[in-house]
C-alpha cells in the first residue's frame, strides 16, 4: 500500500510576507505550508519532512535557487521545485527548467497563478516507480508515494 506525499510545501523566503500570502492561499486548498527564512534553515527540514513541493526565493543572498535544487538533489528529496522573483522573465524560466526545477512563479503572487500551479502539482508523479524503492530505503521513515501520470508541468500548460 502507497500512502501520497501529503499537500505540504516548503517556503524559503527571507521576507515574512510572502509566508503570509502563501499559507492564505494554500490553506485555503487544505494544504500546509512550513516556511525557512534561508537555506541554512531549510535543510533540516528537507531531511525531516516529505514535501511535495518546495517553493524558492531566486535570491537568497549569498545564495541562490541553484543552491536550494542542488541540496534537494543532494538529499533526494523527491519534492517538486518552483523558484519565485520579482523579475520573472524568459531567461529565468528557460534556466530553471533546463536545470530541472519545475515552475517560476512571479511576484507579486496572484491567487489564480498559485491555485493553477497547485491544480498541476498535485498530478505529477515525483518519482519513477523503481526509483521508489531506492528512496525508501535512504529514509527508513520515509512514507510511499503513489504515483500519477500524463501530466505536462504547470510551464508547459498549452
Amino acid at each position: 500500500m502507497s500512502l501520497m506525499i501529503g499537500r505540504t510545501a516548503l517556503l524559503i523566503s527571507p521576507d515574512p510576507e510572502d509566508a503570509q500570502i502563501l499559507t492564505s492561499i494554500l490553506r485555503r486548498e487544505n494544504w500546509s505550508l512550513h516556511a525557512a527564512h534561508s537555506l541554512e534553515s531549510a535543510f533540516p527540514e528537507l531531511e525531516e519532512r516529505d514535501f511535495r513541493l518546495v517553493i524558492t526565493e531566486k535570491d537568497l543572498a549569498p545564495r541562490t535557487w541553484k543552491d536550494v535544487w542542488a541540496g534537494m538533489r543532494k538529499l533526494g528529496a523527491p519534492a517538486l521545485l518552483v523558484v519565485v522573483s520579482r523579475h520573472a522573465d524568459g531567461e529565468l524560466w528557460s534556466e530553471v527548467l533546463n536545470l530541472g526545477a519545475y515552475d517560476v512563479l512571479a511576484k507579486p503572487f496572484r491567487a489564480s497563478e498559485i491555485l493553477h500551479l497547485l491544480n498541476h502539482v498535485g498530478r505529477v508523479s515525483l518519482l519513477p516507480a523503481e526509483e521508489e524503492t531506492a528512496w525508501k530505503s535512504r529514509r527508513p521513515n520515509a512514507h510511499s508515494i503513489v504515483y500519477c501520470v500524463g501530466t505536462a508541468p504547470h510551464s508547459q500548460r498549452p
